[in-house]
């Protein structure tokens, strides 16, 4: 092994730089793309879409699996300094794939953005382009340099850094591709406002508008607004009262615009669609034509569920162009319609589950993930129909981000100490 101390300070340097730079890259970009599985599977029937490919679905799902996984662990071991060889050949490899790619849809511009960081970060295909060209030196740099500067991680415990990053990668790719993302880059994260209540008490019995209450509480960082005559149970915490105009223009700002809802004559019913006045279920379904009709007795146990509770569920749907689904499976069941890029931003999955409470997204989920008979095995509360099916996506990311952080800890340390132990063994008994 080449001395590092022999090697210019200036050649340590640069080295160090290039596997920050490459390194944090490669981790940021495989992080989103594995966060959200699914957005990156849409970027590639994007692709398939522009070049008149026929995409198919297993192929899809491997490729981001794969991708997204390997851009990760590559950084991870980057900046580790792990494999110091092979890591920034598989690197470049990668690179002069992505680099002539970027340039052509640079030039072309076949998709709206490359989706090389999914939602997290949106940047332009002449960024791209520029990024990947520096990137492209560094690892030049890397190739030639890297060999030479030691790694955080002795070469006996490198394999377990990059068993730990794979298992971690893939943790939060299974995690996003089978219920839903853990972190949400999307517009309509959990506590965005959708809807804005058109509340009939604002007014007397003489039509003047008349003084109106709202309330303004907090539960598990979630803010919702209350009506005098339907104020939450003691979980809630209170925050502050509103008065009448204050109270409409307060929720009308918070609002997220964007998804528009229609009707079966393409009437715009966003805003009785969506209602802030109760707890509703809607069921998101982005391609009716993937939905078979096996899937009917759990969507409708969800409509029971919701009116067992008091609630309401609505379906919106997209791809139902002849009406097969909704007069097979839809039918009796408040059915609107949307654009499929406009459900796919709200909730992942083919089935995709949103829970509102006053108008405000409490959780998420994709329902492809639940038996058919899911519900006719849970008791369900009034307060808590679906209450079972939340996922705390906080405790899931930070658990196994301390286990995989820790892990690497350990991996750096454990040598260190171990040779710290063994010299003052040997001292004392010398």
């Amino acid at each position: 092994m080449t001395d590092s101390a022999s090697i210019p300070v200036w050649r340590r340097i640069v080295t160090y730089i290039a596997r920050v730079v490459v390194g944090v890259t490669f981790v940021i970009s495989g992080f989103a793309k594995c966060i959200d599985p699914v957005g990156f599977i849409l970027k590639i029937e994007d692709y398939f879409s522009a070049w008149g490919i026929s995409g198919i679905q297993v192929l899809e799902v491997t490729a981001a699996f794969g991708l997204s996984i390997l851009e990760f662990v590559l950084g991870a071991m980057l900046l580790l300094g792990c494999f110091r060889k092979a890591v920034p050949w598989i690197t470049a490899l990668v690179m002069a794939f992505m680099l002539p790619l970027t340039l052509y849809i640079w030039l072309e511009s076949p998709v709206a953005d490359c989706g090389c960081f999914g939602d997290m970060i949106v940047i332009s295909n002449s960024a791209t382009f520029i990024k990947n060209l520096v990137l492209s030196a560094f690892i030049v740099v890397l190739i030639l340099l890297n060999s030479r500067i030691p790694s955080l991680v002795r070469p006996d415990f490198q394999w377990i850094a990059a068993a730990a990053s794979v298992a971690y990668a893939f943790m939060l790719a299974y995690i996003g591709f089978q219920y839903q993302p853990l972190i949400d880059f999307r517009p309509y994260p959990v506590g965005t406002l959708l809807a804005v209540e058109n509340n009939a008490a604002d007014y007397d019995t003489d039509g003047e508008e008349s003084e109106v209450w709202t309330f303004e509480y907090e539960k598990d960082g979630v803010h919702a607004f209350f009506a005098i005559d339907s104020l939450p149970d003691d979980s809630w915490t209170f925050i502050r009262r509103i008065e009448d105009e204050d109270s409409h223009q307060a929720k009308a700002d918070d609002r997220t615009e964007g998804i528009v809802l229609y009707n079966e004559d393409g009437d715009d019913v966003t805003d009785t669609a969506i209602d802030a006045g109760s707890d509703q279920l809607l069921v998101l379904i982005p391609d009716a034509s993937r939905v078979g009709y096996s899937r009917a007795h759990l969507i409708r146990s969800f409509s029971k569920a919701m009116d067992r509770a008091g609630g309401k569920m609505t379906v919106i749907i997209a791809g139902d162009e002849d009406f097969m689904w909704r007069d097979h499976v839809g039918h009796g069941l408040e059915v609107v319609l949307a654009e499929d890029t406009s459900i796919k931003e709200l909730a992942r999955g083919e089935i995709a589950l949103v829970y509102l409470k006053s108008g405000i997204v409490q959780w998420k989920l994709d329902a492809t993930s639940l038996p058919t008979d899911y519900l006719d095995n849970v008791s369900t509360s009034r307060a808590y129909p679906l209450g079972r099916l939340s996922i705390n996506s906080d405790k899931w990311l930070w658990s196994l981000t301390v286990l995989y952080v820790c892990t690497l800890i350990v991996l750096i340390t454990l040598p260190w100490l171990m040779i710290q132990i063994f010299i003052a063994k040997k001292r004392k008994n010398a």
